[in-house]
């Protein structure tokens, strides 16, 4: 007597396309990530960014020297 095994068969759920709730949200989303992340990169490279003690000239204009400028 010989007996057979059937293979098991598998049934994939039917493909269903994303509503447009679904694909709001998403970009919803994707926007709220895009802000929060800007801003904080935004704070972090304010706050990388040095003041200087000595307050700037009060007016430059064309063909004013560098080196009064540059005063360390």
């Amino acid at each position: 007597m010989t007996t057979s095994q059937l293979e098991p068969v598998t049934i994939r759920p039917e493909a269903v396309s994303p509503s447009w709730g679904w694909a709001m949200r998403r970009a919803a989303l994707g926007l709220v990530l895009m802000v929060v992340m800007t801003t904080f990169a935004a704070y972090l490279a304010n706050a990388s960014i040095e003041l200087s003690s000595d307050p700037a000239p009060a007016s430059i204009s064309i063909g004013t020297p560098a080196a009064a400028l540059l005063k360390r």
